[in-house]
């Protein structure tokens, strides 16, 4: 879920119910709520000064606070990415998503095992 180019379309191509899909994201939401939401604080405003990141930090700012893993998980797959902690760190570094946001998916896609089983299933490794 929080590999940003794979999310519930993983899931999907491997033939999960949509009930299973479901389940997984209310596990997130709630891991989300308990451990990482209540350190999400007041959203940066657009830069003026950074064009480029207006538009991604439009779309974080715009909604509640409170939802940006609701936000996260609503937006496209990222097309290109093969290095989801580079892409979080980048997205945490540059403050275009909460932070608390990028922690809880760096936390998890640097668990021990997760982000290798992903590469090898997608790779010819």
């Amino acid at each position: 879920m929080m590999h940003p180019m794979f999310k519930t379309a993983f899931l999907r191509s491997m033939g999960w119910p949509e009930e299973w899909i479901e389940n997984v994201k209310m596990i997130v939401q709630n891991i989300w709520e308990k451990n990482y939401q209540k350190e999400t604080q007041e959203p940066k405003a657009p830069s003026q000064t950074d064009s480029l990141h207006e538009i991604d930090d439009w779309r974080y700012n715009n909604g509640s606070e409170n939802d940006a893993l609701q936000t996260y998980l609503a937006l496209e797959p990222v097309l290109r990415c093969e290095d989801p902690i580079e892409y979080w760190v980048s997205q945490q570094n540059t403050q275009i998503v909460p932070a608390p946001l990028a922690q809880m998916a760096l936390e998890y896609l640097g668990a021990p095992g997760v982000y290798f089983f992903i590469f090898c299933l997608y790779t010819d490794f």
